[in-house]
């Protein structure tokens, strides 16, 4: 169905450390859309003269080691290396012309405001869905026990968190364990919060065969809830929301959560309306 509407089942991964190759592209593979192919991509700068050949070395030498820490975690992928002045529109270039279904980019930081823009207008231009992760160097997706996964709004059905989900339960070398997190008005009285259990208890029912909780608690700050809830975590899942060429951008609440280092392993999932 995928390649009738156009869209190639691959998860590009730009990868500028290599250290980072074997996380990205085991989250790629549980996040792709079919059979894991996921396509390594390593910018660039465009240079003159003599130094060009010196970067063109260097990029070869970054999509080697990162291809090898990716087998060595047993995911099988592809390599593609460019040279660009722009690395953020070449990003975007390459995910139009492989007509990519998601674009996963590792970042250590998000704490500034400028990579969070460019972060956003790549969102908004990118021909399908966007996932972030921030997490330690060497992280193992596939370690995690403890996922936590706030909900509400009218974000219910997130394909891609299911299919992370899914993945995770069956491939992760513990038991998963996912906790749904709501956070709900700090006046909310408690007959009020045993329907709202009951209702998300029956619309994440289908999201994954793993064991799952519903928790809600009242709360004056959301992002602080969160962020104190997501200490006893292996994963922190937040949604971006829909995204498209006029609605983009993260909300305050994932802007507080993902500039906060509290939380070591963090992954925002954006899709296209």
């Amino acid at each position: 169905l995928l390649e009738l509407r156009g869209k190639s089942p691959l998860v590009l991964v730009p990868m500028a450390n290599p250290a980072n190759a074997g996380t990205l592209s085991t989250l790629a593979a549980a996040l792709s859309p079919s059979a894991g192919r996921v396509l390594l991509l390593n910018i660039a700068q465009r240079a003159a003269g003599p130094d060009q050949k010196a970067i063109i070395d260097v990029m070869a030498d970054i999509l080697r080691r990162s291809m090898a820490a990716a087998l060595d975690s047993g995911v099988r992928v592809e390599c593609l290396g460019t040279l660009s002045g722009d690395p953020w529109q070449e990003i975007e270039r390459v995910a139009n012309l492989h007509h990519c279904a998601l674009t996963l980019m590792g970042m250590s930081d998000l704490s500034d405001e400028k990579t969070r823009q460019r972060l956003e207008t790549l969102a908004a231009r990118l021909p399908s869905n966007l996932a972030i992760l921030r997490s330690g160097i060497g992280w193992d997706p596939l370690s995690v026990q403890n996922i936590l996964v706030p909900v509400g709004g009218r974000d219910v059905h997130n394909t891609l968190r299911a299919r992370l989900l899914t993945a995770l339960y069956h491939q992760a070398r513990k038991e998963v364990h996912i906790t749904y997190l709501i956070v709900a008005l700090a006046d909310t009285k408690p007959a009020d919060q045993s329907h709202i259990v009951r209702t998300w208890k029956q619309m994440v029912s289908d999201e994954s065969p793993a064991q799952s909780q519903i928790r809600i608690i009242p709360g004056h700050s959301v992002s602080d809830v969160i962020l104190e809830q997501a200490r006893d975590s292996d994963l922190l899942i937040l949604g971006m929301g829909k995204i498209s060429r006029h609605k983009h951008g993260f909300s305050p609440v994932v802007t507080k959560i993902i500039a906060d280092r509290s939380v070591a392993n963090v992954l925002v999932i954006g899709q296209h309306e």
